[in-house]
């Protein structure tokens, strides 16, 4: 995995160094409006979370080949904007995820780096299948999966919305 680069962020791969700057964007509540039962509950919490997506997937994700997480700066100044991710699976998908930290929502940054990490999934996996689950109320996540080109397709349960597009 190596860095990705937009017009206005640099997207850094993921490492145990940057778990200092995550701890306090992370425990801030606002993160997890749409996923309360995900909020970390202490500074170690986040720690666990962080070392779980550097580690390979998990035995009860079969499928799994690889987690790609990548934490994302605005170039000029530095700011920390979010933490952006991939799971590659084993048929040539994969499923995108985000978490762009309140003082960046809705200046674009989400549709401007999951662009680029779609592109890198194409080409350096050969991923022909992108797919995108959120919370049903999040309107917000649906309008940057529909900015990245996919389509809404029925969801694994009630609760949630999913999206997906298929790369030629």
């Amino acid at each position: 995995m190596h860095a990705l680069a937009t017009q206005r962020l640099d997207l850094e791969p993921m490492n145990e160094s940057h778990a200092d700057m995550l701890v306090e964007p992370y425990l801030d509540p606002r993160v997890w409006t749409y996923l309360p039962h995900l909020r970390p509950a202490d500074e170690d919490a986040v720690r666990a979370r962080l070392k779980r997506w550097l580690s390979p997937p998990p035995p009860e994700l079969p499928n799994a080949i690889a987690f790609e997480n990548w934490i994302g700066f605005e170039r000029t100044t530095r700011t920390l904007v979010g933490t952006f991710q991939a799971t590659i699976i084993q048929d040539f998908s994969a499923t995108i995820g985000y978490i762009v930290l309140p003082g960046s929502w809705r200046q674009g940054y989400a549709v401007e780096a999951m662009t680029v990490v779609c592109d890198h999934l194409r080409e350096a996996h050969s991923i022909r299948r992108i797919r995108a689950d959120m919370y049903r109320d999040n309107e917000g996540s649906a309008a940057v999966a529909r900015r990245l080109g996919m389509i809404e397709i029925p969801p694994p349960n009630p609760t949630d919305r999913a999206f997906e597009k298929v790369i030629r």
